[in-house]
């Protein structure tokens, strides 16, 4: 099996979903650049806690997320959020949206 071509990678980085969804999502984004891997942060009455930073196979910097209190206090979600060299986005959550009816 061959690598990609380069065309290949390019349309990949096109199809990726750049998603800010709420005033929620965007204020979690702009903490988690500098914080340290393990470290909590809370916006309103939800919790976040930013995992270790990592290159993704597509080259952006990406770093996991579990939020806690959105939408229920009871449960935590594990989300991407990563930088495309300019912004911070969650990435398209494929198990989550796959799946909803």
């Amino acid at each position: 099996m061959s690598a990609p071509s380069a065309e290949t990678e390019i349309v990949q980085k096109d199809i990726a979903v750049y998603s800010v969804s709420n005033p929620l999502e965007s204020a979690i984004l702009s903490e988690i650049p500098t914080m340290n891997p393990g470290e909590r942060g809370q916006v309103g009455s939800v919790m976040f806690v930013a995992g270790k930073l990592y290159t993704a196979a597509s080259g952006m910097r990406c770093r996991p997320v579990k939020i806690t209190g959105n939408p229920s206090p009871d449960i935590t979600r594990g989300r991407v959020a990563c930088n495309n060299g300019r912004n911070w986005f969650f990435s398209g959550d494929v198990f989550f949206d796959r799946f909803k009816k």
